[in-house]
């Protein structure tokens, strides 16, 4: 009759177990997309995504959080083995005056097998606990994520556009040297007034101040992505 009741308890922790395994909440954001899983993309923003998620220093401790949930929760499935305890008793040696036909007298062995019941019961309830742990670990990874392809993607933005600014700076600022140029030349030989040139001189002084600034945004900005990246730009392949 013991072993029936055993077999079915256990039976009974089996699917408890199981069913508590079964229950994890699902977790419906394909997180594989959000990272780009081959480093040898040629879409260079895809590489800078990539690069920064292996690179920058905060990713590495959500990982370790996901990592050591895993590791908790494999320690719950199996505790409910610290409920168990199993005993065993020898007894080699026969009595002095032992009758041959009497089982008795014969060498004993026994196993024994004790349970917390109140403790395994909580079994399920700590695996999905640990479950839980586990999915939340996972959440704050892909919302780290989320935050470094956003980020990425913004500061890369910023770069490109002030780089296409300041090439429109650049040829302003060429156009108004070369007007410059020619007015000088025509103030000189008596053909514009003093105005004139000094309109254009102001002129090109004002573009050479916005070229400069939109250059040294373009180095504000590439640094400000390469912080994220950990790399300088120039050596991404």
């Amino acid at each position: 009759m013991t072993k029936y009741f055993a077999a079915i308890f256990l039976l009974f922790l089996f699917c408890s177990v199981s069913n508590a395994q079964n229950s994890q909440p699902k977790n419906l954001m394909d997180t594989a997309k959000i990272i780009p899983q081959n480093p040898d993309t040629t879409d260079f923003l895809e590489k800078l995504v990539y690069i920064a998620w292996q690179n920058y220093p905060d990713n590495m401790g959500y990982r370790y959080l996901v990592e050591s949930a895993e590791e908790d929760l494999f320690q719950r499935k199996w505790s409910w083995l610290d409920n168990l305890n199993l005993t065993y008793q020898y007894n080699p040696q026969p009595t002095s005056n032992a009758d041959p036909n009497d089982n008795s007298s014969l060498p004993r062995f026994g196993i024994g097998i004790s349970i917390n019941i109140g403790s395994i019961f909580k079994t399920p309830s700590k695996i999905k606990q640990g479950q839980y742990e586990l999915e939340r670990a996972k959440l704050q990874v892909t919302q780290q994520k989320l935050y470094i392809r956003s980020e990425v993607t913004k500061r890369y933005a910023y770069y490109v556009g002030n780089i296409n600014l300041m090439k429109i700076r650049t040829q302003a600022e060429n156009d108004a040297q070369t007007t410059l140029t020619l007015v000088k030349y025509k103030y000189e030989t008596g053909q514009v007034n003093l105005e004139e040139y000094d309109k254009a001189l102001r002129t090109y002084t004002d573009n050479l101040e916005r070229q400069a600034v939109a250059e040294m945004d373009v180095q504000f900005n590439k640094a400000n992505l390469e912080q994220l990246v950990g790399i300088k730009l120039e050596e991404i392949k």
